[in-house]
């Protein structure tokens, strides 16, 4: 009897979730909620829609100051700036009018390979890169770690998590779970 409510209310709970899909024909690397709006990170650029599924923007290389085509992070900073990770590229940073790009060449950032960013709740931000480690930026300095300096078990990172103790979960292809 027990597992037949448990099914009865799954199937319950299933019968309420409404899915509703909107076709995109590039891969779809991030997504980010902003109030009434859905960023999609994609291998093509940089997608903004409303919630009710309206096209608002498309934001790409050739008609934007994004550094390349190929999002892989998306995440908001407490100001309301779209944090944007980007293979091969770097970072874009868009707050909803300029853009600011961080690269090897222009700023600390050690790897332009980046996978994912993570903001904490203090405001650093914390990116994930698959040749240097985890990387930390404050606004003001930034710093590497990897496998040379900190003992970082390996530096191909590809996802961040942050708990309520501040204590940084990192995932890793051939590792697993760090912290």
């Amino acid at each position: 009897m027990f597992f037949l409510c448990i099914l009865l209310g799954l199937q319950t709970a299933n019968a309420q979730i409404k899915w509703q899909t909107w076709g995109n024909p590039n891969q779809i690397n991030a997504v980010c909620e902003d109030g009434n709006y859905i960023w999609v990170g994609t291998s093509d650029g940089l997608v903004k829609r409303h919630k009710n599924g309206t096209y608002v923007a498309l934001y790409n290389r050739d008609n934007s100051g994004i550094l390349n085509n190929n999002i892989t992070s998306l995440t908001l900073d407490q100001k309301g700036s779209l944090w944007i990770g980007i293979m091969g590229a770097g970072i874009s940073k868009f707050d909803g009018t300029n853009w600011t790009n961080f690269t090897t060449e222009n700023s600390g950032l050690s790897d332009n390979q980046v996978i994912s960013i993570v903001i904490d709740p203090a405001g650093i931000k914390w990116i994930a890169s698959y040749n240097k480690g985890l990387i930390k930026y404050n606004d003001t300095t930034w710093t590497t770690y990897d496998t040379s300096i900190t003992k970082l078990p390996f530096t191909g990172i590809y996802t961040i998590a942050i708990d309520q103790l501040g204590n940084k979960w990192l995932t890793s292809q051939y590792i697993g779970l760090i912290s």
